[in-house]
């Protein structure tokens, strides 16, 4: 499993009213944004310390910051859910990378198949061969190995463009749709 080290922390607080902050290496704390764009589950905001739609609102905007791919996020964000926000303390907490790999060791116990997932900060620049998948001809970095299930047939490749959007083909079509060239 190659998973990001980005030394972020996130805070969450619940006096009343659910906020969670992010901050890197100690710097000032930002808002986490909701992200309801990858998944809305919870548009009134964050929840943790059970399973429901506010903590799976939660998993996936963590995720999402934490691995800087949205499809990855959409994929793992209900057992990232039930790993590491389920049981987090009511009122006030705090996760860092440490916790979050952890989170994920706990995942990769009940499925093996997770030790696949790469979260690649650098990852290769390959070009889009095939004339039927999106962007042909397209030069794309390699974001992320997502596995869905124990058959790696099924294990998603996500790309980003040159625009910063990510691009999500499947382990099958990448023999066929990409060519290495850096």
């Amino acid at each position: 499993m190659i998973l990001p080290y980005k030394h972020q922390t996130y805070y969450g607080f619940d006096d009343g009213n659910s906020v969670v902050y992010v901050s890197n290496a100690g710097q000032k704390m930002v808002p986490l944004p909701l992200r309801l764009d990858i998944v809305n589950y919870s548009p009134a905001g964050f929840a943790w310390g059970y399973s429901g739609s506010g903590p799976a609102q939660l998993a996936a905007a963590i995720l999402a910051d934490w691995t800087g791919c949205d499809h990855a996020a959409r994929a793992l964000h209900q057992r990232f859910k039930s790993a590491a926000i389920a049981g987090l303390p009511e009122k006030h907490w705090s996760l860092t990378d440490d916790d979050l790999v952890r989170s994920f060791e706990r995942m990769c116990k009940d499925r093996p198949w997770l030790d696949r997932l790469a979260v690649l900060e650098d990852g290769p620049t390959v070009q889009i061969v095939d004339r039927y998948a999106e962007h042909p001809g397209a030069f794309v970095t390699v974001v992320a190995i997502v596995p869905h299930d124990p058959s790696e047939v099924n294990d998603e490749v996500v790309v980003s463009l040159a625009d910063g959007s990510q691009l999500s083909l499947y382990r099958d079509q990448v023999s066929v749709a990409m060519l290495h060239v850096g």
